[in-house]
């Protein structure tokens, strides 16, 4: 997506699909990691590189509430808690994506299963470097990396993550469109 394209956009059918495996996925993650690894770690965490405004143009949860609600709402009590932390680069969405988190704030500050942060306004791969070179121990992490394109999350910074005890990642490749770029030498270092 350019600068230029809205704050709020039409989810198209994969995003669904995708938030449905998203959802599935943090449902089994979260209870199981979090007992895992309580006496070893004060929380696990779950990122969120590219979380967008946190919903679509008629409302549908963005990746970021997703996440958000599946801990929120999960049948089981999390000995420890799921830090979540989303990242978007344009202001705009990251506003909006704050507005909706101020709105379920008493919810929030009630949930013992979450620790939510204030979403950070970057580039992904820059935030996320920083973040990984400031923590003396990484604890159990799921990076969901939903990129617009291939070009926005380097291969290298995806190894960095995977180099780390039980953390993994989760990211989205349209195949049928990745053909297309592998001739553009500045998506080189995200499809080698």
């Amino acid at each position: 997506m350019s600068k230029s394209d809205p704050t709020l956009w039409q989810a198209d059918p994969h995003t669904i699909a995708k938030h449905n495996i998203l959802r599935a996925y943090l449902n089994r993650w979260m209870p199981i990691v979090t007992r895992t690894f309580a006496s070893r770690y004060r929380y696990v965490w779950y990122i969120d590189g590219f979380s967008g405004p946190g919903e679509y143009k008629k409302g549908e949860l963005g990746s970021p509430l997703v996440a958000l609600d599946a801990a929120m709402n999960h049948g089981h009590q999390f000995p420890i808690p799921v830090r979540m932390t989303f990242i978007e680069e344009r202001q705009d969405r990251v506003d909006h994506l704050r507005k909706l988190l101020d709105a379920r704030k008493a919810t929030i500050a009630s949930a013992k299963n979450v620790l939510i942060e204030s979403p950070i306004q970057g580039d992904c791969p820059t935030v996320l470097r920083n973040e990984f070179a400031q923590l003396k121990r990484v604890p159990p992490t799921l990076a969901f990396l939903d990129q617009f394109g291939y070009s926005d999350v380097p291969m290298e910074l995806i190894a960095t993550i995977m180099s780390n005890q039980s953390c993994e990642v989760f990211s989205y490749l349209d195949f049928n469109r990745l053909n297309h770029t592998l001739s553009d030498p500045a998506k080189e270092a995200a499809v080698t």
